[in-house]
């Protein structure tokens, strides 16, 4: 089925001027994808759906977590070994201060944290906007959370709650890695 003039010109304005993220249907069961300066052309499907998941995190086990092909490797550590995490793939938390069960969940509407350093609290919307992270990532991108309370969030941020301090008897180091 060739593509009209109109379809044309719907799609340079798209391309143009179309929001951040968003997609635009096409002839022939296509579409194409904004993720902000990124365009792809995919094939649409009546399959598509939103994936949710939740694990819970037990101390001293690997969680591998299909969905963001992501390993969350855990480890209990001592004051000593509880040192700063050399990047945001990498967290430290004192470990008396998790006191609830931890999880790992994708991200949920009206999800909020509070920035390591930071008064308050911040929409995990803003943040992903913020860092320009696309849609399809945020689906699957995985997030400590502690009875609701999100805690860090691989690759992008780690909140205020249960910082190392001169008090740390025990430390939980996390860090996820890619399979």
């Amino acid at each position: 089925m060739p593509i009209q003039s109109f379809d044309i010109e719907s799609l340079l304005s798209f391309i143009r001027e179309g929001p951040a993220q968003g997609r635009l249907a096409l002839p022939g069961g296509w579409e194409l994808v904004r993720e902000y300066e990124r365009l792809k052309l995919e094939k649409l499907s009546s399959t598509r759906k939103r994936v949710c998941y939740s694990y819970d995190l037990r101390i001293g086990e690997d969680l591998q977590v299909p969905e963001a092909g992501l390993t969350i490797r855990c480890a209990r550590v001592s004051p000593a070994r509880a040192d700063l995490p050399l990047s945001l793939m990498e967290a430290v938390f004192d470990l008396e201060s998790l006191t609830e069960t931890l999880t790992v969940r994708n991200f949920r509407r009206g999800d909020r944290f509070q920035p390591l350093g930071m008064e308050g609290h911040k929409k995990l919307k803003e943040l992903f906007i913020d860092k320009k992270i696309p849609l399809s990532v945020r689906a699957s991108l995985p997030l400590l959370t502690m009875a609701g309370e999100v805690l860090w969030i691989p690759g992008y941020g780690r909140s205020n709650m249960a910082r190392i301090g001169p008090q740390t008897k025990a430390g939980l180091r996390l860090e996820a890695v890619r399979f």
